[in-house]
C-alpha cells in the first residue's frame, strides 16, 4: 500500500511539473483505467469465485451490537462464525 501511495505522489508531482493542475487530475485517472483494462479478466475471475456469507451477515445484522458495523467488518465477523448444533430441551 505504501508503494502505491509513493507511486501516486510521484505521478501527480511529475504531472504537475509537465502539464499543470489539469494533467495532475487526469493522469491518475488514466493510469487507473489502463490498469483496470489490463487486469479486467483476472479481477472478474476473482469476483466470480468469491463467496459471501449472506445468511450469516443477515443474522448478525439482526443483533443490535453488530448492526452498526460497516459491511467489510461485518463480513469478516461472519466468515469467522462457527456452526454449533444444539439439541432442543423438552
Amino acid at each position: 500500500m505504501d508503494v502505491g501511495l509513493v507511486l501516486g505522489v510521484v505521478l501527480v508531482r511529475v504531472s504537475i511539473a509537465i502539464g499543470g493542475l489539469k494533467a495532475a487530475l487526469f493522469a491518475p485517472a488514466i493510469v487507473g483505467l489502463v490498469l483496470m483494462a489490463g487486469l479486467w479478466r483476472q479481477l472478474r475471475r476473482i469476483d466470480a469465485t468469491a463467496t459471501v456469507p449472506q445468511v450469516e451477515i443477515q443474522l448478525l445484522r439482526a443483533i443490535p451490537i453488530f448492526a452498526a458495523l460497516q459491511a467489510p467488518s461485518l463480513e469478516g465477523v461472519a466468515r469467522e462464525l462457527k456452526s454449533v448444533t444444539v439439541s432442543a430441551e423438552p
